[in-house]
């Protein structure tokens, strides 16, 4: 599972760009992707895939460090700019920095084998409705 954004930046700082998520289990976050644009006029989107599986999220505050419990009952979700020292504080405030982000596009990504499993049911299910009125008939 991922969650996949188009993201577009103006201003010299550079955004260090993540994906947080607060449950039971305290906060997780995704590793800092750095987004950086000094053209002005120009936003130069860019498409950004965030994985949100077990090992792609560091617990960094809070609660009691189950990925399953803050996943399973995400009460926030965060997007923002943040570097290396994280904290549930830092989490809420972000970096101070002299950027602006433009965001668009913003989806959830199934696995490939939920994909594949999702596309089976629907050829089954369609399957069964054809041979369903191929008997009626």
């Amino acid at each position: 599972m991922a969650i996949q954004l188009e993201a577009g930046t103006f201003g010299p700082d550079t955004i260090n760009l993540r994906l947080a998520f607060n449950g039971p289990g305290g906060w997780f976050t995704t590793a800092a992707v750095p987004i950086t644009n000094n053209n002005p006029g120009d936003p130069q989107w860019q498409t950004l895939t965030f994985k949100i599986i077990p090992n792609d999220l560091s617990h960094v505050a809070q609660g009691n460090g189950s990925y399953t419990d803050t996943m399973s009952n995400v009460t926030r979700m965060e997007i923002f700019s943040g570097g290396n020292a994280l904290s549930a504080g830092s989490l809420i405030r972000g970096e101070s920095i002299n950027s602006s982000l433009i965001l668009d596009q913003i989806k959830a990504v199934p696995e490939p084998s939920s994909l594949a499993l999702a596309l089976a049911l629907v050829m089954i299910t369609a399957f069964a409705v054809l041979a369903r009125r191929k008997h009626v008939a």
